[in-house]
């Protein structure tokens, strides 16, 4: 169902994939445009389809924050992949790292009777009155894979903080030192948070000044257009650095064909193929991983035990973003990996599997919006 506003709310247009199970949705709000967003809702509502009369498999709604990087992808097609071993629905949404699309997405979910709602936080404090309202009508949720506030029953995900340490570690472990540039992610998001504290500490620690921090910026939404404008800042202002900590891989593709043959030390993170592209080819030179294999059948053991009330196995209770006691939760944790070009076969060989696996068993479609089995996701 292809929706378009007209003068109650102009400018806004979203789409709903109607299923028996419930309803997909995306939609587009400019930003700032509360009113607009109220019109896509109520007219949402009226449309959303209730769950089925019958007996239905265990459904989980889940809604991504993002769908562009190779990484989130390969999340979904793995989540498709779990979702048929585990006898599980699936139904998506994706809030394109849009707060209000991501509220107005849970609230569709949550209307059609989904079983577990698993949200990826656009915001790590905003996304709380997500977890709230779901908690109010006791539907169990699953934060998943960035940290955030909220009354969640479990997070899936990594010790972000492990990761900015692991990037400084690189430079450690080879006595390699230099002036170093710290282009962050998004400055509300709990990874981006958690890796800058990482990097921050790891700095701090070392001996003998091996690595300077003379510059630091944050990119809003993990904008590779943003980290493109940083470098060319610190070029236009004079700004002379060695290194560059570069929040994830996406931005350091970008930035990688800005400095051109300057070729500045890079790490960054998510192992995505252009990172295997560019550590091979020396100009990049570390990439931080983490098995999304693992990371998605975690959310589906996650979803079984608290669809029947119970705890999932393997948990530890620690604080999700480094100095703030409110991100206190239970944890499932997928570790993080230093990918370098001794070990490049391990993000290599990830990717193949997901091609094989994944993309040649069509669980997810060959273009970027996405596609699984069980449900359909998609974007205006």
């Amino acid at each position: 169902v292809q929706l378009q506003s007209d003068g109650t709310g102009p400018g806004v247009s979203g789409a709903a994939v109607l299923a028996p199970g419930g309803a997909v949705l995306s939609v587009d709000v400019p930003d700032g445009r509360r009113q607009d967003a109220d019109w896509v809702q109520a007219l949402l509502r009226r449309i959303a389809v209730s769950p089925n009369k019958g007996p239905r498999p265990l459904t989980i709604g889940w809604v991504m924050a993002d769908l562009w990087l190779d990484s989130y992808r390969s999340i979904v097609g793995w989540a498709e992949y779990w979702a048929e071993q585990y006898g599980v629905e699936v139904i998506w949404a994706n809030s394109d790292e849009n707060e209000v699309k991501e509220q107005i997405a849970a609230q569709v979910l949550l209307d059609a009777g989904v079983d577990v709602l698993v949200l990826h936080p656009v915001n790590a404090f905003y996304s709380s009155a997500v977890f709230y309202e779901a908690a109010r009508r006791g539907v169990p949720t699953v934060c998943f894979q960035r940290p955030a506030q909220g009354s969640f029953e479990v997070f899936v995900g990594g010790p972000a903080y492990d990761w900015g340490r692991l990037q400084v570690d690189f430079f450690k472990n080879r006595n390699q030192g230099g002036r170093v540039v710290l282009i962050e992610g998004d400055p509300n998001n709990g990874n981006s948070i958690a890796i800058s504290s990482g990097v921050n500490d790891g700095i701090a620690e070392l001996e003998d000044g091996l690595l300077t921090l003379v510059y630091r910026q944050s990119a809003p939404k993990w904008n590779p257009n943003e980290a493109v404008r940083i470098v060319e800042g610190l070029s236009a202002g004079g700004t002379e650095y060695d290194i560059l900590f570069v929040a994830n891989d996406d931005m350091a593709d970008e930035v990688i064909k800005l400095v051109g043959d300057a070729r500045p030390m890079i790490v960054a993170g998510d192992g995505d193929p252009s990172a295997v592209r560019h550590i091979v080819e020396g100009r990049q030179q570390a990439t931080i991983f983490q098995d999304y294999r693992e990371l998605a059948r975690l959310v589906f053991e996650s979803a079984q035990a608290l669809s029947g009330s119970k705890r999932p196995g393997g948990l530890s209770r620690r604080q999700l973003i480094p100095g703030n006691p409110a991100t206190e939760a239970w944890a499932l944790d997928v570790p993080y990996r230093l990918i370098d070009r001794t070990n490049i076969d391990v993000v290599r060989q990830y990717w193949e599997e997901y091609q094989r696996v994944i993309v040649d068993g069509l669980l997810v479609r060959r273009d970027e919006s996405g596609r699984g089995r069980t449900q359909a996701l998609r974007s205006p």
